[in-house]
């Protein structure tokens, strides 16, 4: 079962990064013992200048952040009251986060 999906956003594609995400979250299911679980993760890599913006507009923070994390129920980014930028592809009935990532 695919528990990732990795998207770069305005910075270039890099597949080492894709690996080391991949190989840490993989880690991460098996040491919190969720990979037989419904859950199902989508990092996008960026750059600060798009963090700062994301956080300004979603968060009304004016200020980069290393991470921004946006929940997922049931197929629906944000639960409602904070929606996530841009779309995602997400297998119904499982839950689901979107994490951003600065490259710096």
């Amino acid at each position: 079962m695919q528990i990732c999906e990795i998207n770069f956003l305005d910075i270039e594609e890099n597949q080492e990064y894709a690996d080391i995400v991949t190989k840490v979250l993989a880690k991460c299911y098996a040491e919190e013992d969720l990979t037989d679980k419904n859950l199902y993760t989508n990092v996008i890599l960026t750059d600060s200048e798009n963090i700062k913006k994301l956080n300004k507009k979603y968060r009304n923070i004016d200020k980069e952040t290393d991470v921004l994390s946006f929940p997922m129920f049931n197929g629906v980014v944000g639960a409602g009251a904070l929606t996530c930028p841009g779309a995602l592809t997400c297998p119904s009935a499982r839950t689901a986060v979107r994490l951003i990532i600065a490259i710096h």
